[in-house]
C-alpha cells in the first residue's frame, strides 16, 4: 500500500539538486497506488505520459518540500535536465513542476520563462489545468499574463491553446476583461477549434463567463463562429452549473444547434 504524506511527514531529505528529476521520480513513487494509477489514466490521452497513481494532496507535500531544499534550482534542473537520459517523463511530476512554477517566489518574467520551458511538456489536460490554476498574478502582472495568453492561443499546438483558455478562464473572467476574453474566444473559433481538449476548455469557459458575466455572454452566444460541438458543450455546461437558475436554464437549452437529418 503507498504511504501517505500524513506517514511521511515534510521532510525535504529526498531532494537532490544534483538529480532533481531522478530524486522527484523516486519520491513520487513510493506514494504510487497501482489501483488510482488505473483509474486516473483512463481520463487521459493514451499518447500521455506514465503515471504513478499519487494523489494530488501527496504531489503538493512534494512541492512544498522541494521548495524548502531550494525551489528554484530544483525547477530549473526538471525544466533544463542537465544528466544524460534524464527527462520528466511521468504525469505526477509533471503535475509538480507546474505547481513549482507557480508558487516559486520568482520575477514574473522568469515565471513566464518557466512556462514556456514547460509548455512542451504539457500532455493532457490535467497537467495544463495544473498549471493554469497555479498561475496567480499580481494586479500589475495581469497586462504581461494577458500578451502571453494570446500568443498561447494564436499558437497550432493543441496544448498551448488550451493553457491559454484555462489562463483566461482562471484569470480574466471580470467586467474590465470580459469583451477580449470572448473576442479571443470568437478569433479562436473562426480559426477552427480542432482539438476535443480544447473545445472542452473553451466551453468551460464560456460557461464560467456566462456565470460571471451573463449578459455580455448571452449576446456572444446568439453570434458567435463557434463549432456545433463546441457552442452545444457551452450550452451544457451552462445548465450541468448550480449557479444558474431554471428559467435561464430552460432558455439556455432553447439555444441548442441540432444538425439537419436531411
Amino acid at each position: 500500500m503507498a504511504k501517505s504524506p500524513s506517514q511521511i511527514g515534510i521532510d525535504d531529505s529526498w531532494v537532490d539538486l544534483q538529480n532533481p528529476i531522478g530524486s522527484l521520480r523516486a519520491r513520487l513513487r513510493s506514494y504510487a497506488d497501482p489501483g488510482y494509477a488505473d483509474f486516473f489514466r483512463r481520463t487521459l490521452p493514451k499518447e500521455s505520459c506514465e503515471v504513478f497513481g499519487v494523489r494530488v494532496t501527496a504531489v503538493r507535500q512534494t512541492v512544498k518540500e522541494a521548495i524548502k531544499a531550494g525551489g528554484e534550482p530544483f525547477l530549473n534542473g526538471l525544466l533544463f535536465p542537465t544528466k544524460k537520459n534524464s527527462k520528466l517523463d511521468f504525469c505526477e511530476g509533471r503535475i509538480a513542476a507546474a505547481f513549482l512554477i507557480g508558487q516559486l517566489k520568482i520575477s514574473f518574467d522568469k515565471r513566464l520563462d518557466a512556462i514556456t520551458a514547460f509548455l512542451p511538456l504539457v500532455d493532457s489536460w490535467c497537467v495544463c489545468d495544473s498549471l493554469c490554476q497555479s498561475i496567480k498574478p499580481k494586479p500589475f502582472e495581469k497586462n504581461d499574463l494577458w500578451d502571453y495568453v494570446g500568443m498561447c492561443l494564436t499558437s497550432k499546438k493543441t496544448y498551448d491553446q488550451r493553457v491559454g483558455v484555462v489562463l483566461m478562464l482562471k484569470n480574466f473572467v471580470d467586467s474590465i476583461y470580459i469583451g477580449e476574453v470572448l473576442e479571443r474566444v470568437e478569433d479562436l473559433a473562426k480559426r477552427g477549434i480542432k482539438e476535443h481538449t480544447v473545445s472542452m476548455g473553451t466551453a468551460w469557459l464560456l460557461c464560467e463567463t456566462f456565470i460571471k458575466q451573463p449578459d455580455a455572454t448571452m449576446r456572444y452566444l446568439e453570434q458567435n463562429s463557434l463549432d456545433d460541438a463546441t457552442f452545444n458543450r457551452a450550452l451544457q455546461k451552462i445548465c450541468e452549473s448550480f449557479r444558474v437558475d431554471d428559467a435561464t436554464k430552460r432558455e439556455i437549452r432553447e439555444m441548442k444547434r441540432v444538425k439537419n437529418k436531411s
